[in-house]
């Protein structure tokens, strides 16, 4: 409500190109204020579907608890029902907490937020869980620090593709007017290249006003997780069976989680996120444990494309 983001984020989408073949719905809530432009209500939830450029209200309701999965499993099922797609995506908008806290904060109900627990509840509500056969085309976070292998995890099961930021994302955050508008020029370009078109537009604009240094996004196949994932375990067990016979191993872990590339804040004055990303950690502990590699190379197959600051 301080700075309207998301009322700039919609206008943005709405001056990009149209297609008859693509619809953006939209589900407001979560602040205390709008920018009446559009005449967003402050005091009610509402659906929104472009159409032909113009924004029209489609259905309005009791305002809800942007955090609360029920909201999140009632917007998509209702979606799923009235815009049915041959490819379908989602992006969730707000700010980002990573694994522990996740995103969508409602500034109305004590900025309550969908932690990954809660994100699973409402897709699984509405689509079973399924890794070979996943009911999105893509999920998307234009919000801070949600590129972890925890999100990541949680939706494999429901996407094929993910685009989120390690770091914390400036305020510009991702330019709407230009991947939608790829995607009006080709409806049928599947979860990897949008997700190309999302990273490369978004650093553009980045580097345009000038919030380009601090800047991560990047493109994971999620079809892919899963040596991931095994070689993360495979990591940590060897990492734990090393402490067990070396107490001193700890330490020096420690050192090479401390001197890798992390996001966030991890300083007294800034808070402690803990968010480290893996892949810098496997090159440091490479000389301590074998396994790290693996993780090394799983990950390396498993993004598909990242820009970065």
């Amino acid at each position: 409500s301080e700075c309207y983001a998301a009322s700039m984020d919609i206008e943005e989408a709405l001056n990009g190109r149209y297609s008859d073949d693509v619809r953006i719905v939209y589900q407001t809530g979560g602040t205390a204020e709008w920018n009446e432009y559009y005449g967003i209500s402050n005091s009610v939830s509402q659906r929104y579907v472009t159409n032909n450029g113009e924004l029209e209200l489609v259905d309005e309701f009791e305002l809800c608890n942007m955090g609360d999965p029920n909201t999140l499993a009632d917007f998509v099922s209702w979606g799923v029902e009235n815009y049915p797609a041959k490819r379908m995506g989602l992006v969730f908008w707000n700010h980002g907490g990573g694994s522990v806290s996740g995103a969508a904060f409602d500034e109305l109900h004590g900025l309550d937020s969908l932690d990954l627990a809660e994100m699973y509840q409402a897709f699984d509500a509405v689509w079973p869980a399924d890794k070979d056969d996943p009911a999105l085309e893509l999920i998307g976070f234009d919000t801070c620090l949600m590129a972890t292998v925890d999100v990541a995890a949680v939706f494999q099961n429901f996407a094929k593709y993910l685009v989120a930021s390690e770091e914390v994302e400036p305020a510009n955050g991702w330019l709407y007017s230009s991947w939608l508008g790829a995607l009006a020029e080709d409806p049928a370009m599947d979860g990897a290249r949008l997700g190309r078109a999302i990273c490369d537009s978004y650093y553009e604009d980045c580097e345009a006003v000038g919030t380009q240094d601090q800047t991560t996004l990047s493109l994971t196949d999620l079809r892919k997780l899963t040596p991931l994932l095994d070689a993360y375990e495979a990591f940590g067990q060897e990492a734990l069976a090393a402490a067990a016979e070396d107490p001193a191993f700890f330490a020096e872990l420690g050192r090479a989680a401390a001197q890798s590339e992390n996001y966030g804040g991890n300083t007294r004055e800034q808070g402690f996120t803990n968010m480290v990303d893996m892949g810098h950690l496997a090159r440091q502990t490479a000389w301590l444990l074998p396994s790290a590699q693996s993780v090394s190379d799983a990950l390396a197959d498993c993004v598909l494309y990242k820009v970065g600051g």
